[in-house]
């Protein structure tokens, strides 16, 4: 039979050479969180289902996480009349779907293009933020220079500022 994930896969546009599904995210934002961040050092594109009521918060946190510039689709409804593909950076995504509410089943497909560079300092000391609220500062900077590959020195640096 049909499987929404590679549906979704082949409708989203991101490449698909190679691709990790992984099915729902956790409930929780720390714990998504968390889970993407694992997920992102995965060199493929990535896979998830989504329930319509949680769908703005996961949104927001691959924005937290990815980054702004990096690929999402948002696939919903496929094989039926309100089939629907939304596609563009996270924040494109993020904002588009604010403006109305969606609902159906829900597929997400993030682009295996995830390069470190992608990472803003706005986006970076949003993740610092986080970081340091449930780590110390030695731990917290040290995760994030893992995830962004940004210079040690400069996110110490942030993170001295934010816990000051």
């Amino acid at each position: 039979g049909a499987c929404a994930a590679i549906n979704a896969l082949v409708l989203s546009g991101q490449p698909t050479s190679q691709f990790f599904f992984y099915g729902f995210l956790p409930n929780k934002s720390s714990a998504r969180i968390k889970k993407l961040e694992e997920l992102a050092s995965i060199p493929s594109s990535l896979v998830f289902y989504e329930s319509p009521h949680r769908i703005q918060e996961s949104l927001e946190d691959c924005l937290k996480v990815f980054g702004e510039s990096v690929e999402l689709s948002l696939v919903r409804e496929m094989t039926k009349k309100y089939e629907t593909v939304l596609s563009g950076t996270i924040a494109e995504v993020v904002q588009r779907t604010r403006e109305e509410k969606i609902k159906g089943e829900i597929v997400l497909v993030v682009s295996s293009e995830r390069e470190k560079k992608d990472w803003t300092e706005e986006s970076i000391k949003r993740l610092l933020k986080e970081k340091l609220e449930v780590l110390s500062l030695k731990d917290a900077v040290k995760e994030v220079v893992k995830i962004t590959a940004w210079p040690k020195k400069q996110v110490y640096q942030w993170a001295v500022e934010l816990s000051g």
